[in-house]
């Protein structure tokens, strides 16, 4: 189903829940699937969202749509407000509908209503679906990428990360902070796995990312352990390429093979690794998707 007919779709079921909010006063949460084949639609109530991806893979429908009301906020100190929310699948695609309301003098007021933009919604569903997981298998932030491959838009780096057909992206919390960071991992028998991190430039620095991919390449070739050093560098771009073995407590070594991105704004760090025993021709496949993420991952 493409972009235009879902959000259609999305629309009537936004229709359908802000009539029930005027009629009695509360949108139960609804799933509506959508088979194809002009079949006619499925619809099953949906209060418990943890219910919603089971369902969804057990009927395999061409397309659903999932309304519920939420409260939001701006910040953690601005007043919470209600609002319906109504989100459209299909395959890896999603669409989304808010709709805000009040209550005033016994009625419902229907306030602004937000349609975000693809991308705005790619960021939207990371942001979410890294503290929910649950939303996020809705949203489908977990399913593999398609043929062409998918991009990720994440806020929280300020990155856009392209991964390859076959690949998909999966959470950990990472050991510094605790904190939940993107893992991403071809599907059907990987060998290792992709992190990435920045760190933006301040201000009172200048940008030569040049000398400074050098500097690095200099310092690691320095260091013991550190193999492969090389430096690739591009307009406005540097690319320093490293790998090293790994001694990680109670668990086999593992080998990291590492990408420092010199760019304006910053450094951004990608990692591949994998335990030690797989050998070139095992990685081969994965290595030069890593690479090809390497070279498409993009600020914004």
């Amino acid at each position: 189903m493409n972009r235009e007919d879902l959000m259609r779709h999305t629309d009537v079921a936004m229709s359908v829940a802000k009539k029930s909010l005027l009629d009695s006063g509360q949108v139960p949460p609804t799933l509506v699937m959508i088979p194809g084949n002009n079949q006619p639609f499925i619809m099953t109530p949906g209060s418990d969202r943890n219910l919603i991806p089971l369902i969804l893979k057990k009927e395999r429908p061409e397309a659903f749509t999932w309304d519920y009301e939420i409260w939001i906020r701006d910040s953690p100190s601005a007043p919470r407000r209600e609002a319906i929310e109504g989100v459209g699948g299909s395959g890896i695609s999603r669409v989304l509908i808010r709709q805000e309301y009040h209550r005033q003098d016994g009625k419902i007021v229907f306030d602004k209503t937000w349609i975000p933009s693809d991308s705005e919604l790619a960021g939207h569903v990371f942001t979410q679906g890294m503290s929910d997981g649950v939303i996020g298998e809705i949203m489908g932030l977990w399913s593999v990428a398609p043929l062409g491959g998918r991009v990720f838009r994440a806020p929280m780096y300020g990155l856009e990360i392209w991964i390859p057909v076959g690949w998909r992206m999966a959470k950990e919390n990472d050991a510094r902070d605790g904190k939940p960071r993107p893992t991403f991992y071809r599907e059907r028998d990987p060998h290792g796995a992709v992190r990435v991190s920045t760190m933006w430039r301040t201000i009172e620095k200048s940008a030569n990312p040049v000398a400074e991919a050098r500097v690095r390449a200099d310092e690691g070739r320095k260091t013991m352990g550190v193999e492969g050093v090389e430096v690739e560098e591009k307009p406005n771009l540097a690319i320093v390429t490293w790998s090293q073995v790994v001694n990680v407590p109670e668990n086999q070594p593992m080998r990291a093979h590492a990408w420092w991105i010199y760019n304006a704004a910053g450094l951004i760090f990608l990692t591949f690794t994998h335990v030690t025993s797989f050998n070139a021709v095992d990685l081969a496949d994965e290595m030069a998707s890593v690479r090809e993420m390497v070279n498409r991952i993009a600020r914004f």
